[in-house]
């Protein structure tokens, strides 16, 4: 895995750094894999979505990487602290399951846009039906492992109160 190459830049963990691309790379992909539902746009987006998935699929796999270097460099303050380490936990475990969603994505995508100008209308729209329908679960899940990682990093037992009023 990577994190075992590289865990830090200039002295600071890699995963904050990284997790930036990761989160805005993932769901812009999805949004423009979802234009594939559109029968006039397919042939013209084929290539580009496929491209922009595979390319948020390796920025969410580097920052999983880079998590786990995190993760096991804290390991000792999260002993001591059971709501952080509950939530990395299920951090990590939202971040595994988008790496799977997002990977189908890629795998789906990349046969669609290889097979889809051999493909009868009707299995164009059932493929393309298939990758919105992961881009969907993929949004969410970027969402939900993004949530979870904020309040990791931020508010870890729930004491603190960022709002304004």
């Amino acid at each position: 895995m990577i994190a075992s190459v590289v865990d830090t830049f200039n002295g600071l963990p890699l995963h904050p750094l990284v997790v930036h691309a990761a989160v805005i790379l993932t769901p812009a992909a999805a949004l423009l894999a979802l234009g594939l539902v559109r029968p006039s746009w397919r042939m013209r987006l084929r290539w580009p979505v496929a491209i922009a998935v595979l390319a948020a699929w390796l920025a969410v796999w580097v920052a999983r990487g880079s998590g786990t270097a995190l993760a096991t460099s804290i390991h000792a303050q999260m002993s001591s602290a059971p709501a952080l380490a509950k939530l990395v936990q299920q951090h990590q475990d939202l971040a595994n399951r988008l790496n799977s969603v997002l990977f189908a994505l890629v795998v789906v995508t990349l046969l669609f846009a290889w097979l889809l100008p051999r493909l009868p209308r009707a299995a164009g729209a059932v493929g393309a039906v298939v990758i919105a329908v992961l881009a969907v679960l993929v949004i969410g899940l970027v969402a939900q492992t993004g949530d979870v990682g904020a309040r990791a990093a931020w508010n870890p037992d729930g004491s603190q109160n960022y709002s304004v009023n």
